[in-house]
């Protein structure tokens, strides 16, 4: 436990950072596995509002920096050639 006062503004931070990303980490998950379960389901429709939604949370986490900008980017485009390559095959499942 901190004994400074300072040294407890610092945990009481710490605690209140931590909490806000994990949130923000938890709704990328969340909507990259709505994204998936759509193009599972082979719904494209779906699946390109819920890409917009997974692109946009993707963004927010890393403006915040609850992830790297890097790891948001390659995170997008993965996603994003996912749903072309859905688009150009239906058929072929991702």
């Amino acid at each position: 436990m901190p004994h400074s006062n300072s040294a407890k503004k610092r945990l009481r931070q710490n605690v209140k950072r931590h909490a806000r990303n994990q949130a923000c980490k938890t709704r990328c998950k969340n909507t990259r596995k709505e994204f998936l379960s759509a193009l599972e389901r082979q719904d494209l429709m779906a699946a390109e509002e819920a890409l917009s939604i997974c692109l946009s949370a993707f963004d927010r986490a890393a403006k915040t920096g609850a992830i790297s900008k890097a790891r948001a980017d390659r995170a997008k485009s993965r996603l994003s050639q996912k749903l072309a390559v859905s688009q150009k095959n239906p058929t072929v499942t991702v």
